[in-house]
């Protein structure tokens, strides 16, 4: 499961919805720049950094490597892998697992 979080007034929601369906069409059309690619690891490697400083993540994140792959997963070993993540297995991905129809949840004031 993937979700897309978006913050927005509930007069723009239409417009984030199309940007978020461009988007998502973009990245399976291979439309993926290097420079995106670059953000993309750069967010995920700070992502995993700031999650270790909480006792809570790092637990849970030695459970997920225990269950997932038999093994623990050093920080150093997982930026190694997210450095060899190429564009071309990003539009694969995309493909996967945008392939089907999409789902949305609205969330806002009930009078709304």
């Amino acid at each position: 499961m993937l979700g897309i979080y978006a913050g927005t007034s509930q007069e723009n929601t239409g417009e984030v919805m199309s940007l978020i369906s461009h988007i998502i069409h973009g990245i399976c059309q291979g439309q993926v720049t290097r420079q995106e690619l670059e953000q993309a690891r750069d967010y995920a490697r700070a992502g995993m950094y700031l999650a270790a400083e909480s006792m809570e993540n790092r637990m849970t994140r030695l459970a997920r490597n225990e269950l997932y792959l038999d093994r623990y997963i050093t920080f150093t070993e997982a930026e190694q892998e997210l450095a060899k993540v190429s564009r071309s297995q990003i539009i694969q991905a995309g493909e996967k697992i945008f392939h089907t129809c999409l789902s949305a949840i609205v969330l806002g004031p009930a009078d709304a």
